[in-house]
């Protein structure tokens, strides 16, 4: 489902930047590097063409990754749904 497709890339960018027991969180840029790596085999290539688009005017550096995550998210869901419409 189209909601599954845009939850794994948020969760995977969550994954990567944030901190574990066992290790520091990545960076944005790693994170986005590694997200690109997997498109098409692991996550839908569309949603992260979406996730990967410049936000720049809803991001405010006081902002959280949290806010950032669902940002993408939501991009992306708007996509999916536009896309789907236009379908018809």
């Amino acid at each position: 489902p189209l909601h599954a497709r845009i939850m794994a890339v948020a969760d995977t960018y969550d994954s990567i930047t944030s901190s574990r027991a066992y290790r520091a969180g990545r960076s944005h840029e790693i994170a986005m590097a590694e997200i690109a790596r997997v498109s098409g085999a692991q996550l839908d290539p569309s949603m992260v063409d979406v996730f990967a688009r410049p936000q720049s005017f809803l991001i405010r550096p006081a902002k959280t990754k949290l806010y950032l995550v669902l940002v993408g998210a939501c991009a992306a869901l708007l996509y999916g749904a536009l896309f789907l419409l236009s379908s018809f």
